[in-house]
């Protein structure tokens, strides 16, 4: 897998794409070793500080966070409905608006409370969409605090400074 990511990098480079990481799935000490050897991975291959970097479904620490942007300062952290599972990221004083991106991770992860709502209802757990970014904006709200107007645009913001999406 590594000679796959390393081409890959080298694809985004050569493209200037962004490199998205999709690690998840795992326990958080597996998780944290792979998105180490990732970012070594990066480093080695000489991807550029300038480049964006987009840690999807991120679950780490502010630590491990700040790690990555010391490296490679236009990396956004993916948050899911499963933000809960880091919460030193959104509710630090010092959470980043400029540099976090609201993710659906659809068809997996919905949110907790559509899954709860419809088994209240003898429902189905349904899959994940795009309809739900509305949940995970509510739920940073009410971990950081921060109005949900100024999520909204600054997650805009993000994902034209990211992708070029306007």
């Amino acid at each position: 897998q590594e000679d796959l990511f390393r081409n890959q990098v080298d694809i985004a480079m050569k493209a200037k794409l962004p490199v998205i990481l999709h690690i998840r799935g795992m326990t958080k000490a597996q998780t944290l070793a792979l998105m180490n050897r990732a970012r070594n991975l990066l480093i080695e291959a000489k991807y550029p500080r300038s480049g964006v970097i987009q840690l999807h479904c991120y679950t780490g620490s502010l630590t491990d966070l700040t790690a990555w942007r010391n490296h490679f300062p236009n990396c956004y952290v993916g948050l899911s409905s499963r933000m809960g599972d880091c919460p030193d990221v959104v509710q630090d004083p010092a959470f980043d608006l400029q540099k976090f991106l609201l993710e659906t991770d659809a068809p997996h992860l919905t949110p907790a409370c559509v899954v709860s709502q419809n088994k209240q209802q003898g429902l189905e757990e349904p899959p994940n969409s795009p309809f739900f970014l509305g949940f995970n904006l509510q739920r940073l709200f009410q971990a950081s605090g921060i109005p949900i107007r100024v999520l909204a645009r600054a997650q805009q913001a993000n994902m034209t400074a990211a992708y070029g999406y306007v």
